[in-house]
């Protein structure tokens, strides 16, 4: 059974993230290079956010651009990850 997730963390951290994407970007589909910059583990990362496309998805909403964390959302079910990632990348 899972371990639940404490939200002050959680939310702690989604800051970090889009702090962390605003100076890296997200390129690559993989959490590793992300979690070692902001100082946590891949696996982390998924038990906060299930996915790599989630968590950018709510860091870009962190800021109040719920309609694009939407829309990525939409994509991201559609194409690969890197495509949104990469689009994602330009608009930050």
């Amino acid at each position: 059974m899972p371990r639940p997730t404490d939200s002050a963390k959680r939310r702690d951290l989604l800051v970090r993230v889009r702090e962390y994407m605003i100076r890296n970007g997200v390129a690559g589909p993989s959490l590793r290079l992300p979690a070692r910059g902001l100082g946590t583990s891949d696996r982390m990362l998924l038990h906060y956010f299930g996915s790599k496309e989630r968590m950018v998805a709510e860091a870009v909403a962190v800021k109040g651009h719920r309609a694009v964390a939407t829309r990525f959302e939409r994509l991201a079910v559609r194409y690969e990850a890197t495509v949104l990632v990469a689009a994602i990348n330009e608009w930050l």
